[in-house]
Formats: C-alpha cells, structure tokens, sequence
C-alpha cells in the first residue's frame, strides 16, 4: 500500500477497537487520512500488517481472497512509543499505547521494522511537541 491522500475533509476522531472487512484498501481510511508507514509481516504471516497515519495506527490481515480485516485501532494520540526486537534475522514490533495497550506485528524484516519504529516514534515527538 502507498501513501494515500484524499481531497475530502477529515472525520470524527478514531475510536479505540473496530473490526471491519473490506476488499479495498483505500476503503479503510477515512477522507483526507494519509498513510505515514506501512508495515508487513513476512512469510508465512504475510496476512498481517500495521499501518500508520496523521490520524490513527490499525493492525489489519488479509485472507487467501484479499479480503482486509480490520483488527484494531487506536488514534495518533494514544501512542507513547515503538520498539523492535530483533530475532534470527527477523523481527517484532511493539507500540505501546498510553492506555497500557500495544499492537504488535511479528515475523518482520528488521530493517523494515527500524525505519517503521523511527516513523511512529517521530510522529509521538509531533503529538507531545
């Protein structure tokens, strides 16, 4: 998925869990909602993946079909901070939220997984600046 930038003006704040299903990418983000970083995970578990925008971070999986769930989300705001750990030439990221909650992806390229965790945590610097 690339950045994505849509001309309408933005929605209502995130709320904090939804699961939706679609068969579109851009038909979960929201009216003027930008993609920031996109995150996968790697074989087998190609079917999940973390995706960050100037309005929220989802944690969403694809089935054999295409078909694209939302599992979870939370708003920009709600992040305090990201971290990978790293494994075996594969990787796991963690971002905590300020709720005590996290959305973790595992069984990422750790490369990826550095510049996605630089990405969410300059983005938390923005939101407490």
């Amino acid at each position: 998925m690339a950045m994505r930038r849509r001309a309408s003006p933005r929605s209502a704040p995130t709320q904090r869990s939804t699961t939706a299903r679609t068969s579109s990418p851009t038909a979960l983000f929201r009216p003027g909602e930008v993609e920031y970083a996109h995150l996968q995970s790697l074989p087998p578990f190609v079917s999940d993946h973390l995706i960050l925008t100037d309005l929220r971070i989802l944690r969403v999986r694809t089935d054999d079909s295409g078909a694209i769930t939302q599992l979870s989300q939370a708003a920009s705001r709600q992040i305090s901070t990201a971290r990978s750990e790293h494994f075996r030439d594969r990787a796991t990221v963690t971002v905590e939220l300020h709720l005590g909650s996290s959305l973790r992806l595992e069984e990422t390229a750790p490369a990826e997984a550095h510049r996605f965790v630089v990405t969410v945590n300059g983005l938390t610097g923005r939101h407490r600046s």
